[in-house]
């Protein structure tokens, strides 16, 4: 599982470092009444990012089942957060991430990939606003670096992010 995590967290920032550079003078909002962030203390240190065009979601089915993929990218360093989350039918669902589903990933990338989670546990609320899928959730979780399982504290963590229908 590592290293397929490995593999994936590679592809992104093989993709990321191709991609130019986001175009912030732009007005155009791609999610018209929902305010998109993702927010979280690593360790102490404040990470957020708040942009509409690096924060998003998607569905996807990779042959395990559906899957939403949450992603937020910040500006300044690149540094991002990349979730696979099972897909599930209750608008509203708690997990326990002590033991999470084989097919959810939480993984973070700075300078160190950290994609293993020892303990905490992840809530989301889903709701419709005009044409998107809204997902409002909190977070609290020790997640462990990819080559060493170095913890790091993932605290007060919560996002809004909407998908297009």
């Amino acid at each position: 599982m590592k290293a397929k995590m490995f593999l994936i967290a590679s592809l992104m920032v093989f993709a990321g470092s191709c991609t130019p550079p986001i175009d912030d003078t732009d007005d155009e909002d791609t999610s018209p009444g929902v305010d998109e962030y993702f927010r979280v203390d690593i360790d102490g240190n404040h990470w957020e990012e708040n942009d509409d065009e690096t924060v998003g979601g998607i569905l996807a089915n990779f042959g395990s089942g559906p899957i939403y993929g949450f992603t937020a990218t910040a500006h300044v360093d690149s540094s991002h957060f990349f979730y696979n989350i099972p897909y599930f039918h209750t608008n509203d669902t708690t997990w326990d991430l002590t033991s999470p589903p084989s097919n959810m990933a939480l993984t973070f990338q700075t300078d160190s990939v950290y994609n293993d989670v020892s303990s905490g546990s992840l809530h989301i609320v889903r709701t419709q606003v005009n044409n998107m899928e809204v997902f409002t959730g909190t977070f609290n979780y020790i997640g462990l670096e990819l080559f060493h399982d170095s913890p790091a504290s993932f605290t007060n963590g919560e996002f809004v992010i909407a998908r297009i229908l």
